[in-house]
């Protein structure tokens, strides 16, 4: 544990309002933290240690909580970050890297500027400090700016399972969902290594179709390792072949569905309506609250649609930054560019691409 000094956070006329010290500590060995989370109502699974621990075996990101609690007192607050070093990218504290949003779990604004302010104070080398929150709690902040918008879509798991389904678009998921029950296709959850295999199989498929390279396998074997009984591999398969995948990670009451995958060659048997469909079914008789499906790009206008038709609320997060570094307008064509290098990669240089890069673009 570290002692990081004192803050006083100021009124808009200037008078200190109260003085306190903002310590650091490790989130994976100190256990205050995830005592902490499991009670906070704001904690989501990018919170947990299972998840940062994942984080750093793969990418050797350092996760650190900085927080006004002193040692050996409960913590009543805290904001964890991932520290990332990179030769292509500079140094960077990111809360959190790979996680769709992460919410600084504090009890009020003054507290959020207090510890802030410590986290920039001791971090003047960084290229900036980014924020993944799900309020607008840093929308009066004057230190941090926006800086890119997502939409994150969820589905409430409290009514029954035939109100679910008849919020479902009609003919795109209802129908289609009775397509793949036609088919005789097969469903299963597992996570063991055959199960993960055939969910990266997929992987790679889906993201060549994208363009990209996929994750390093190594991310989600620790991430299976790590998170274990809270993790789920649902696949559907056709005969012996894997057609769709899920994995799914559940924290408190919620299903959170992190990554999806298919093999575009059998899509016209509704694979992928089946596997989000059992999925659901599975969280709501596990007596779960909460089905996210996770952060979606603003301009990607097919996912959001296909989210939306299974009756998901959708709801808009921002990013912040300090400083506030302007997203660069020229980097379409870049992106162009890559896409078409990436398309003609064999799978595994594709592969070996996804292990160099993903470390550095955080």
């Amino acid at each position: 544990m570290n002692v990081m000094g004192q803050h006083s956070p100021r009124t808009a006329a200037g008078r200190p309002e109260m003085s306190f010290t903002v310590y650091r500590t490790d989130p994976i060995k100190d256990p205050r933290w995830g005592e902490f989370i499991s009670r906070h109502p704001n904690a989501s699974i990018f919170h947990s240690p299972q998840w940062l621990c994942a984080l750093q075996r793969t990418y050797s990101f350092q996760p650190i909580v900085f927080t006004t609690s002193p040692p050996g007192y409960p913590l009543s607050n805290g904001i964890v970050f991932a520290s990332l070093s990179s030769w292509m990218m500079g140094k960077r504290l990111v809360s959190m890297p790979f996680s769709d949003f992460c919410e600084p779990l504090v009890n009020n604004p003054d507290e959020l500027a207090g510890i802030l302010d410590g986290v920039c104070r001791i971090a003047p080398d960084v290229k900036y400090v980014e924020l993944r929150p799900t309020s607008d709690i840093l929308v009066r902040s004057a230190a941090f700016a926006p800086v890119q918008q997502f939409y994150v879509h969820s589905i409430d798991l409290k009514p029954s399972l035939g109100e679910l389904l008849a919020a479902c678009d009609k003919r795109c998921i209802q129908q289609r969902i009775k397509r793949a029950e036609r088919e005789q296709l097969t469903y299963k959850e597992g996570r063991s290594e055959a199960d993960l295999a055939s969910f990266y199989t997929l992987m790679i498929l889906t993201r060549q179709r994208h363009q990209l390279p996929p994750q390093p396998f190594e991310w989600f074997r620790n991430l299976l390792n790590a998170v274990h009984d809270d993790l789920t591999i649902h696949l559907v398969s056709k005969g012996d072949r894997s057609i769709a995948g899920l994995l799914t990670l559940k924290f408190g009451a919620t299903l959170y569905c992190k990554y999806s995958c298919s093999d575009h060659d059998y899509c016209n048997l509704a694979g992928g309506q089946l596997v989000f469909w059992n999925a659901i079914c599975s969280a709501k008789a596990a007596g779960l609250s909460r089905f996210d499906f996770g952060r979606t790009e603003k301009d990607n206008t097919g996912l959001i649609t296909f989210r939306l038709r299974w009756g998901a609320k959708q709801r808009e997060i921002q990013y912040w930054r300090n400083p506030p570094l302007p997203i660069a307008t020229d980097t379409g064509w870049k992106m162009t560019v890559a896409k078409e290098v990436f398309s003609h990669l064999p799978g595994p240089l594709l592969q070996a691409a996804g292990r160099l890069l993903y470390r550095h673009f955080a």
